[in-house]
């Protein structure tokens, strides 16, 4: 017997989805606005906390799964979002404009390897506390670092804004991602069973691409204004809070179980992912070319191909 297609629920995670963006959108506009009026650096404000804001929506999702029981959903939308950051978020935004690259992007790209490497070997047996805690240490560690490459600048203000209007919004803001949040989840759990399909593969398919669209829409619109820098960044500080700050918090809340699929196809997907951005950051000259970006979108869409199909 075939079940009717959940109609309501479809719409309500539509409509979450769109919520939960769009409180993430303000949460980073006024959190910016914030970091500006009390001296923050521009360069540690992209590093940290853009990468950050851009990340929310999979953290309230993750937090919100994991609390309820829906851990495949947690663990694929962590796992889907970072691949889909590499493969689809940076081969769309370099055929706008090549990413010219920094010695400093290309260091980046090797921490976020080496934190996917952390990340992937406390996934093994699932995560409890105590491995949230060491992502949490090292998401700590990052943000210090970068905190102390970035010059504080002086104070000033942000479009005759005040400091609480900006703190208010903020606040608003991060409240809409965490109620948009708690109800793509529930919807997602909904449509899965409709659909027959796991909670992990919909958390690294329709989840994981809809929590990217912040760094999509970030990345597209940097590297048209001829800011390639700031789009590569977002994407690998996106990606190294992916894993410390969603995986480490989510799981230090709430231990993860993680199926051995995950760890058979899609962990070392991640992983080939990144290796591959960071190869095309060494030998591309200094740049990401449109043809890499290409085969980043190529080997996006044979890997959606092969999860459906096989996996």
């Amino acid at each position: 017997m075939t079940l009717p297609f959940p109609y309501q629920s479809a719409g309500i995670f539509i409509i979450s989805l769109a919520i939960l963006l769009k409180g993430a959108d303000i949460f980073t506009n006024r959190s910016v606005h914030v970091a500006r009026q009390v001296g923050i650096s521009e360069f540690a404000i992209g590093l940290t906390l853009v990468a950050f804001s851009t990340s929310l929506p999979e953290l309230a999702i993750s937090m919100t799964a994991a609390l309820t029981g829906s851990d495949g959903i947690a663990i694929g939308n962590i796992i889907g979002s970072n691949i889909a950051n590499i493969g689809l978020i940076v081969g769309l935004a370099s055929l706008f404009m090549p990413f010219v690259l920094k010695k400093e992007d290309f260091k980046q790209a090797l921490f976020m390897i080496a934190v996917l490497f952390i990340g992937s070997i406390f996934m093994y047996n699932g995560l409890t506390r105590i491995e949230g805690f060491a992502l949490v240490s090292i998401l700590v560690a990052y943000i210090i670092n970068t905190l102390r490459q970035g010059k504080v600048g002086t104070a000033k203000s942000s479009k005759a804004q005040s400091l609480a209007s900006n703190l208010l919004f903020a606040f608003a803001g991060a409240g809409a991602v965490l109620v948009g949040g708690k109800f793509v989840v529930d919807s997602a759990v909904v449509l899965a069973k409709w659909a027959g399909i796991s909670e992990v593969l919909i958390g690294i398919t329709v989840i994981a691409i809809g929590t990217s669209l912040p760094e999509l829409v970030t990345s597209i619109i940097a590297a048209k204004n001829n800011m390639p820098s700031m789009a590569l960044g977002n994407i690998i500080g996106s990606n190294i809070f992916n894993i410390a700050a969603v995986l480490g918090l989510t799981s230090l809340i709430s231990p993860i179980a993680v199926s051995f699929d995950v760890f058979l196809f899609d962990i070392p997907a991640m992983i080939l992912f990144s290796i591959l951005l960071a190869s095309f950051m060494y030998f591309g000259e200094n740049r990401i070319s449109k043809r890499s970006g290409v085969y980043l979108l190529l080997l996006y869409v044979a890997y959606l191909c092969a999860h459906v199909f096989f996996f």
